[in-house]
């Protein structure tokens, strides 16, 4: 979009050859007076056209910024003062909206209704609207967020129809949720950096996250397949290793029974990483031995019980293991990443 007022236009590049394209501006420079009437104004091509209110306009101030990352558009806003938008059957007729819209609370809230349901997003979740049908939404006074344009089609790719995610709360209680707002967390401190394949990418992994997080509702059945790409495949499985390391039970059929794939399926994963879920798991447990030997909170333990409570139960095995991944028996490793007086 391009600011209507020339005092606002900080940083409008007019080709992407100059960096990511993007958009910014601060109402602050503006006078009280007319900072909500333009806040009101230029709302109608931030994402679809709504109506706006706000009780107190002249308390009001507001700051944005957005760039295109791949197919995406993504960027923060901040508002000052409570508002009201509504997007009405008229708006419809008039804009199609192609463009789902995510917001993720940085501070302050936003209370959303769409499709017969209502949701209270804060910090640490997410909510989604689908422009094509109305939909309801306040904030409170200091709402700072993060937001995201995806196209309608990244969206419905993963989910089908977008009705069973809308007037929804996404929390970081659930983890694939969790791993959505982290990523878009992280991703919001270098998104002015990227531009090219590198946005490409980071759209992707931010699509293939969320949709995850989409399809853990309890209102929907888990899918057959993820279409996921290899590499968040393998995050899913680590975290559920990593989990469950102390079972001597785990294996690649566990794994997929509680990620919803196959045994197959986690093996192929495993596989495009250069590897199989035996040498996986052995990796993974004995990390885990590697790091609780340096760490002084467990010099009450010893190697052997150490590699037990990783799920390795011969300790004979443990030990070749150990020495032939890091090149040096377990006790000695011990001693070389205590050093006296060490905190870890």
């Amino acid at each position: 979009m391009g600011c209507e007022d020339d005092r606002l236009a900080e940083d409008s590049p007019d080709d992407k050859e100059s960096g990511p394209m993007r958009s910014e501006f601060d109402l602050h420079i503006l006078p009280a007076h007319e900072r909500f009437d333009f806040w009101r104004d230029v709302s109608q091509s931030l994402h679809v056209p709504v109506n706006v209110g706000c009780d107190r306009p002249l308390a009001f101030s507001a700051r944005y910024d957005g760039r295109y990352m791949g197919p995406f558009m993504a960027g923060s806003a901040a508002m000052s003062a409570e508002q009201k938008i509504s997007r009405t059957p008229a708006h419809i007729r008039k804009s199609s909206g192609d463009m789902i819209g995510i917001w993720f609370p940085l501070s302050g809230s936003m209370k959303m209704q769409q499709d017969g349901r209502e949701a209270h997003i804060r910090p640490g979740e997410f909510g989604v609207v689908d422009p094509l049908r109305p939909y309801e939404e306040v904030t409170s006074a200091g709402f700072n967020f993060l937001w995201l344009h995806m196209p309608r089609e990244s969206v419905e790719a993963g989910i089908g129809a977008t009705r069973s995610i809308t007037g929804t709360a996404f929390a970081s209680t659930e983890p694939h949720a969790r791993l959505a707002i982290n990523y878009v967390y992280s991703l919001s401190k270098v998104w002015n950096e990227l531009e090219g394949a590198a946005a490409e990418r980071a759209a992707t992994h931010a699509s293939t996250l969320l949709a995850l997080a989409f399809h853990r509702l309890p209102t929907m059945a888990a899918p057959r397949k993820y279409v996921v790409d290899p590499a968040v495949q393998l995050l899913r499985v680590r975290s559920f290793v990593n989990a469950h390391l102390a079972d001597r039970m785990l294996s690649s059929s566990m794994t997929g029974a509680a990620l919803g794939m196959t045994s197959s399926e986690v093996e192929d994963v495993l596989r495009w990483h250069e590897t199989d879920f035996a040498q996986f798991l052995l990796s993974v447990r004995l990390n885990r031995c590697a790091q609780a030997l340096a760490d002084a909170r467990y010099n009450g333990y010893s190697a052997k019980e150490i590699a037990r409570m990783s799920g390795l139960a011969s300790a004979e095995q443990f030990c070749a293991a150990f020495a032939a991944a890091y090149g040096v028996a377990p006790n000695a490793y011990r001693s070389m990443n205590q050093a006296p007086g060490r905190q870890p």
